[in-house]
C-alpha cells in the first residue's frame, strides 16, 4: 500500500508539482480551487523578497513571461 501526500495548499491554491527553479525563486503548477482552473505560481526566494528593487524585478519578469 502506497502513502499519498496531502497537497500543499496556499491560500486559493493546491500546488501539484514544480515546473522549475532559477535564480529568483521557484515555479510550482497548481490549480486555483476557487476558479477551478491550472496556473502557474512563482514563489520569490526569501532574499530576493527582502530586497525590493530585486523583488520588483522578479515580478516584472513574471508579468513579461505570462
Amino acid at each position: 500500500m502506497s502513502k499519498t501526500a496531502s497537497p500543499t495548499v496556499l491560500g486559493q491554491f493546491e500546488i501539484q508539482q514544480t515546473l522549475g527553479s532559477g535564480a529568483f525563486g521557484h515555479v510550482y503548477r497548481a490549480v486555483d480551487v476557487e476558479l477551478r482552473r491550472s496556473v502557474a505560481i512563482k514563489v520569490l526566494r526569501p532574499e530576493i523578497n527582502d530586497n525590493p528593487a530585486l523583488a520588483e524585478r522578479g515580478a516584472s519578469i513574471s508579468v513579461a513571461a505570462g
